[in-house]
């Protein structure tokens, strides 16, 4: 039988080199400086925008499923209390930031939301009847932020937002009742990890039942991103206050502070935390990292990984010299046009703007 064997591998061996050359072995892209992290009510998943699309991937890692697929920028994912559904804002309608809803698994979405000034997404409130967002609707010479307002959306999308209060708050989280709400005032913009002074970032509490406010913290070191503990007896938070962005825990009965992650130059930023209360996760410069409350480990990576079928393709922007057709607004910033592509560019999902390399950009 010996003799025959180098005989009988031949056609193995053949089928081998063509599954080879038909087939060739896929290279996975590690998934980079992604964003807007968001947690599954029970902080087994994690949702994130990359690339101008949502995804979402097992908080352990693994390959990341593409949620949307769609030529606008898709951010701020927020899943519902029990998990079926996520919002998220996406510019696909006109260009501005409108909150839309799909299955969390990803499927058609619905557009809540119209105003031209857009929104931001921040959290849905427990009863899952409505999200809390933040608007923008007056002028302000000051950055967005502080002209900008916490308001309750609700989910049918046929009434106005509702404001909370008429001044500026960000990086809001609600308690478990939804019915406090930690924030902040001043600070400076994230990236800027090693301020001190007096513009540093400050936590508040405004108590929807009172309508009192409560500064809870207001030191010459940044606080920023509070997120309720599920039995709101604490909050953690990231600070500054050993040289870089870190996450620390604050009790809120006797008012101490515990230091939970010990980076050194390099920043925490963009700190989640499951409804439950069982999983933390932030990203650390270029990778998302998560962490257990209680265990005494430190914080693990998390690898995720997107193959090249789910990749999205590059984003092309057409250059336009002329049009058919134009439209301005009364103000005359904004134009709608009519191209000649084939297609209508106008329709109200496209917006043009001068370019600096001459002619019209289309967004």
């Amino acid at each position: 039988f010996s003799a025959y064997l180098p005989a009988l591998m031949k056609p193995a061996l053949r089928l081998l080199v063509l599954l080879t050359t038909a087939f060739p072995c896929v290279q996975a892209e590690s998934v980079q400086l992604a964003r807007d992290p968001a947690l599954s009510p029970d902080g087994t998943t994690l949702a994130f925008a990359w690339r101008g699309d949502l995804w979402s991937v097992p908080v352990a890692g693994g390959r990341a499923l593409r949620l949307t697929q769609h030529s606008a920028d898709e951010s701020q994912p927020a899943y519902s209390p029990d998990g079926k559904q996520l919002a998220f804002i996406s510019t696909r309608e006109g260009g501005t930031r409108q909150v839309f809803v799909m299955p969390a698994r990803g499927g058609a979405a619905r557009q809540l939301t119209r105003h031209s000034e857009g929104h931001h997404l921040h959290a849905w409130l427990p009863d899952g009847q409505s999200l809390l967002v933040a608007i923008n609707r007056d002028h302000s010479w000051m950055r967005d932020p502080r002209s900008s307002r916490l308001a309750l959306l609700d989910l049918s999308g046929q009434k106005a937002p509702s404001v909370l209060f008429d001044d500026y708050a960000y990086e809001p989280s609600l308690s478990a009742d939804g019915q406090r709400l930690l924030f902040t005032r001043e600070g400076e913009s994230w990236w800027r990890q090693g301020y001190q002074g007096s513009r540093a970032g400050q936590v508040w509490l405004f108590d929807r039942d009172k309508a009192t406010f409560k500064q809870l913290k207001a030191e010459a070191t940044e606080s920023r991103w509070p997120l309720w503990l599920p039995d709101d007896s604490g909050y953690y938070h990231v600070s500054n206050r050993d040289g870089t962005f870190n996450v620390w825990h604050h009790d809120l009965t006797t008012g101490k502070d515990r230091q939970i992650t010990r980076f050194q130059g390099d920043s925490v930023v963009f700190p989640v935390l499951s409804r439950d209360g069982q999983t933390l996760v932030f990203r650390h410069r270029f990778d998302f990292y998560r962490w257990k409350p209680g265990e005494k480990t430190a914080p693990a990576k998390i690898d995720i990984r997107a193959f090249p079928e789910d990749t999205p393709p590059a984003l092309e922007r057409p250059l336009l010299s002329s049009a058919s057709e134009v439209a301005h607004t009364r103000d005359g910033q904004t134009a709608q046009v009519l191209c000649d592509l084939g297609v209508d560019w106008a329709q109200g999902h496209y917006f043009a703007r001068p370019s600096l390399a001459g002619g019209v950009e289309i967004d």
